[in-house]
């Protein structure tokens, strides 16, 4: 699911996916991020930073505290690139944040770094409750934790990148 206020950012993020043959939803907002959570479950959200009904740390706040939806990785999508941004999201509950408009390898390793099981799997599948009430499964701290040093060394790598970029401009 892409979530953008922004017409040009959400088909952005489209055609990267769709070359990356990542069948994609979009919502436009905060609110219809939410309502589309009803309809069909994602694999992974892709979460604009600034919107303006709700800004994109809130929904993804609103996501972590469902016991039906917070198993569901959320990446916030923002022109913010700062270092301590990218920990504001985590701490939202966001796996990461990673630059507006992201590069495709940024994509492909994120997408390479995901627990299998969750890509594809249930793509567009109704939305079930837990079979005991609150009961879900959470997602496996290891894998979460391998994802979030991946994410980290790939912050570092961009930074680094952009850093080498502005020293020869």
């Amino acid at each position: 699911l892409v979530v953008d206020d922004s017409k040009v950012g959400r088909l952005t993020m489209l055609r990267k996916l769709e070359t990356l043959g990542i069948r994609v939803d979009m919502a436009e907002s905060g609110h219809q991020a939410l309502e589309s959570l009803e309809q069909s479950r994602p694999d992974l959200i892709f979460m604009d930073h600034m919107m303006p009904d709700m800004d994109g740390f809130e929904v993804t706040r609103r996501i972590k505290a469902s016991p039906v939806f917070r198993d569901i990785p959320v990446v916030i999508v923002s022109g913010n690139v700062e270092v301590d941004f990218g920990r504001q999201a985590r701490e939202a509950g966001a796996l990461d944040a990673i630059a507006k408009p992201p590069a495709t390898e940024v994509l492909e390793r994120l997408l390479a770094a995901l627990p299998k099981p969750s890509l594809g799997a249930a793509a567009g599948a109704p939305v079930k409750a837990p079979q005991a009430p609150g009961a879900v499964e959470p997602a496996p701290a290891l894998a979460l934790e391998q994802v979030q040093g991946l994410l980290e060394r790939l912050r570092a790598e961009l930074m680094a990148e952009l850093g080498g970029l502005a020293q020869r401009q």
